[in-house]
């Protein structure tokens, strides 16, 4: 004897919105860039000044889903996480500028997520 029967609905849709959701989780190119822009622009104020050079070496990129924010200058490192043997004391402007900015590029983030989570759709 044969139980109940169910058939389910738009399991093919679903699993192909799903997908397509992951792969923009996967890839926040506009959350990133904002978020690069954002950052860098409140690093650059926030770097040390003497010549102007290392506010003007910021950099930023992304990778796997991160964004990047940096300089390659060799001394950049040091200024912004200082060196005691040295005398250096750390000047932390791109933690600043990430912290002070934080709820901003969380935002970002937020709205990309809900953005694929919205397109998610069953039957």
């Amino acid at each position: 004897m044969a139980g109940p029967r169910a058939e389910i609905v738009g399991v093919a849709r679903f699993d192909q919105t799903l997908d397509a959701a992951a792969e923009a989780i996967d890839n926040m190119e506009r959350a990133i860039e904002a978020t690069n822009t954002l950052i860098a622009a409140d690093a650059r104020r926030r770097a040390p000044r003497l010549s102007g050079r290392l506010a003007s070496s910021i950099t930023t990129g992304a990778e796997k889903n991160q964004a990047l924010i940096g300089s390659d200058l060799v001394y950049a490192p040091v200024i912004h996480w200082g060196w005691p043997a040295r005398g250096i004391s750390p000047s932390l402007f791109l933690v600043e500028a990430a912290e002070q900015t934080r709820s901003q590029w969380i935002g970002y983030f937020e709205e990309d997520m809900e953005t694929a989570i919205s397109k998610v759709k069953g039957a």
